[in-house]
């Protein structure tokens, strides 16, 4: 049957030569759209077929996003340009439109949850952190969640931040540019107020990480960690403490290893 005006006609009914008044009435064309329909464009949707489904008197086209994404949509609503693409694109379209960061994959997903909670902490007092952050003065100065990421992702790609922490430099300081950094979880750690740091050797090392540093320049040192933290706590000087002599007493031993990953903290190993 040829896409004639008759087909396009909303009579319904024979006439007298019992031919269908509407071509959409036939049959053979009750369930599909007109020809010109198939690969029709209504905003980021695409006709993907002819084929349509029926749910009362609304007729639903299938179609498919720019995105990837298909779906059933309803035929008035795309004429009419209610429906223009998927929530999904509808939404990155809107956060655009207001300058927000936009979230594409995993990896910034994960950067965005990661800079909510910066910002959270520093301003939100029903934040369980907020006493060590914002209630203790600690800002979140920049102006969007987007210009932090712009921030971090020019240190490094978002990807980049899986497995790393965002460490504020000066830890009394401010979440800003030039006073976060990148981190591991254990430098973060080390990152605190409550951290107490000795002298030894001419590096400023961590009081419960001393022991690691000097397991590795004297192996034959038999004391453990809990000792060293006792003869620092005495006030003995540390770089004293790998000489340290228990006269008249069985020297104690122990079988733990120092920990490469700590001694790299504070020497290229």
């Amino acid at each position: 049957m040829t896409d004639s005006q008759q087909h396009r006609t909303t009579k319904y009914g024979l006439d007298e030569n019992g031919h269908y008044l509407s071509g959409s009435q036939h049959p053979d064309w009750k369930d599909l759209l007109e020809p010109d329909m198939e690969n029709a464009r209504f905003g980021l949707w695409t006709v993907l077929s002819r084929q349509i489904q029926r749910k009362g008197r609304h007729i639903y086209a299938q179609v498919r996003c720019e995105c990837g994404k298909e779906d059933w949509k309803l035929l008035d609503n795309l004429r009419r340009g209610v429906s223009k693409s998927c929530m999904s694109c509808r939404s990155k379209a809107r956060h655009k439109a207001a300058g927000n960061m936009l979230v594409e994959t995993p990896a910034e997903r994960s950067l965005q949850r990661r800079i909510t909670a910066m910002m959270q902490r520093c301003t939100n007092p029903n934040d369980k952190a907020w006493p060590n952050y914002g209630g203790r003065g600690i800002e979140f100065r920049f102006q969007s969640t987007k210009e932090c990421a712009d921030c971090l992702t020019s240190l490094h790609p978002a990807e980049d931040w899986k497995g790393f922490e965002i460490d504020r430099i000066d830890n009394s300081g401010h979440y800003e540019p030039g006073n976060i950094r990148r981190a591991t979880p254990m430098t973060n750690r080390l990152n605190r107020r409550r951290t107490q740091w000795v002298d030894y050797r001419g590096v400023k090392v961590a009081k419960h990480h001393l022991w690691h540093l000097i397991k590795t320049d004297y192996p034959d040192f038999d004391f453990g960690p809990s000792k060293v933290r006792t003869l620092v706590e005495q006030g003995m000087p540390a770089d004293e403490i790998p000489h340290y002599q228990r006269v008249g007493h069985r020297r104690s031993t122990t079988l733990k290893t120092p920990d490469p990953a700590i001694v790299s903290l504070y020497r290229d190993v």
